[in-house]
């Protein structure tokens, strides 16, 4: 129960800064996906620490921060429990990533990183001798869901 009502805090505060972004700035949103091979538990914390040195040389690359005015960043580790899959029993570790960029980001080549260009960046920050999976997507708004109204009134009536 304890992270699920830190994850909707999370996603509160989160919800927040970005409403304020949007009235602030001329931003779009992608979300990103870098992945790596799965990994067996005894390097599964040492596979994450490079990832985040990983990280650090990605979002310093030139690419990104000409095309990226700022982004959330969460590690997520899934287990693989299909005993019939050859991966079974190891952890998958990756980051998801929102991302703002400029309002120009798909119209002006100067700005706009491909899916190949995102793998190519990732692979290099890494440091890997394969092509990891990369996935990359324009967001899109929606309207908000009445769950998520309900959740926003309660975190503020608990002072969230």
């Amino acid at each position: 129960m304890c992270n699920w009502r830190r994850s909707l805090k999370i996603a509160f505060q989160n919800k927040k800064i970005i409403q304020t972004l949007n009235e602030r700035e001329k931003v779009k949103w992608v979300f990103l996906t870098l992945t790596i091979q799965n990994v067996e538990s005894d390097i599964l914390k040492n596979t994450m620490d490079q990832m985040a040195k990983a990280w650090n040389r990605f979002a310093g690359y030139a690419k990104f921060k000409k095309s990226v005015k700022g982004y959330f960043r969460a590690i997520e580790v899934t287990r693989n429990w299909d005993k019939e899959n050859e991966w079974y029993g190891t952890y998958h570790p990756h980051f998801r990533v929102l991302l703002a960029v400029p309002n120009s980001y798909f119209k002006k080549k100067d700005f706009y990183i491909t899916q190949a260009d995102w793998t190519s960046m990732w692979q290099r920050a890494m440091k890997l001798d394969y092509k990891p999976m990369v996935h990359v997507a324009t967001v899109k708004p929606k309207k908000e869901s009445p769950d998520f109204m309900k959740v926003e009134q309660e975190m503020k009536k608990n002072n969230f």
